[in-house]
């Protein structure tokens, strides 16, 4: 497997990047796994955040144990179950 993460401030390109490498790799003959941050775990943080994108409503400590949730989550049920493929993926564990 190999597992290239995308990683940056919001906005900053990191879809548009992961697009076009996309493109690129199936231009190959390569057969890419594209993941982002989008699973069920994130759509529960995303209730917290209905008003504002930066701030939720949650305290600290549950929002980041919520944000590890979700990290556990995509390697569970998107990574683990596609190792030997390569893998791009908008942001990952080490990301805030």
């Amino acid at each position: 497997m190999t597992l290239i993460a995308f990683d940056g401030p919001t906005a900053s390109g990191k879809s548009t990047l992961v697009k076009r490498l996309e493109a690129d790799y199936r231009k190959k003959g390569e057969n890419p796994l594209v993941l982002d941050e989008r699973n069920k775990v994130r759509n529960i943080i995303e209730v917290f955040h209905e008003n504002d994108l930066i701030r939720s409503e949650l305290p600290p400590i549950t929002e980041s144990s919520l944000w590890v949730a979700n990290q556990i989550y995509r390697v569970e049920t998107q990574i683990s179950p596609n190792l030997g493929r390569l893998i791009f993926t908008d942001r990952y564990i080490y990301t805030p």
